[in-house]
């Protein structure tokens, strides 16, 4: 699936520092990242993620109930099995009421083995709960990957249009007033540096740095664009095909439970009508 493929992982919006990355600018990027935020979210994506993070909280809720009440009745179904072979041992003793008491017991076996029948479909409702837990949870991871990949646009066009700001200062010949620059002309001079071949020389590096952040840019504008299409997709792949799974799997989940308390309400009407025969009978 899509969630899970490694296609869309690339690197592009780093290309320009591969190779030259230590490990101090690695987890620099890293800080600065986790801590960045995206200037022009996408109004779908950010509707998706409140979505998921809604469908999330109640799947979860749901699935901690159904463990309870499927760990209860598994209780109750290991209770009406000591029940039975208590009434079982009874009616061996207890020779004046053998039939009552056997009837009793079969009675409560059916029961047992109905309820059992039903905790399969309990089950069932259970493991799809799960399984779209682990869907949501991915698609977190999903919808992070694709916000970075807009991040690391936005900030190689911040880069592009830094430099290019930088340029057109320089073209200018507008002195930038900070420390670090004061003291590098300061320093040229002493070294009697040609400083219309420095301006040449340092727009041509421009030049070259402007042209390579394009390139990058469009790049990463190319996949960023792939991506979140691709991540459409799937999302509306998922939500089509939930509504048809979950219709099937709730119908065999209810049907289950109707199986089994009309089954139980045959069972326990038929024991008391034989019950209230005998007592007449009697």
């Amino acid at each position: 699936m899509f969630l899970e493929s490694s296609e869309f992982n690339d690197a592009s919006a780093r290309a320009l520092r591969e190779g030259q990355e230590t490990v101090i600018d690695t987890i620099g990027d890293t800080l600065l990242n986790a801590f960045a935020k995206i200037r022009k979210p996408d109004p779908r994506f950010v509707e998706m993620k409140e979505r998921s993070d809604r469908m999330g909280e109640n799947l979860d809720l749901l699935q901690k109930t159904l463990l309870r009440s499927n760990k209860r009745t598994e209780d109750l179904c290991s209770d009406y099995e000591e029940l039975t072979t208590s009434v079982q041992g009874l009616a061996e003793m207890e020779t004046d009421y053998e039939q009552l008491l056997s009837d009793f017991a079969s009675v409560l076996e059916k029961y047992t083995r109905s309820m059992r029948e039903m905790t399969i479909e309990d089950s069932k409702w259970q493991i799809e709960v799960y399984d779209y837990m682990s869907y949501y949870h991915a698609i977190k991871g999903v919808l992070k990957l694709r916000d970075q990949k807009q991040l690391d646009f936005e900030e190689l066009s911040d880069y592009f249009q830094t430099t290019l700001e930088e340029k057109e200062r320089v073209v200018r010949d507008k002195k930038d007033s900070s420390v670090t620059n004061f003291i590098t002309d300061k320093i040229n001079e002493v070294r009697g540096t040609d400083a219309s071949k420095m301006k040449r020389e340092r727009i041509l590096r421009l030049d070259e740095r402007m042209r390579e952040l394009q390139e990058a840019i469009e790049e990463t504008h190319k996949v960023s664009t792939a991506f979140s299409d691709q991540v459409k997709k799937e999302d509306m792949f998922f939500t089509r095909n939930k509504s048809v799974e979950l219709f099937e799997v709730l119908k065999s989940y209810t049907d289950g439970k109707v199986k089994h308390y009309s089954e139980s309400v045959n069972l326990w009407r038929e024991f008391v009508h034989a019950l209230e025969n005998t007592s007449d009978s009697s």
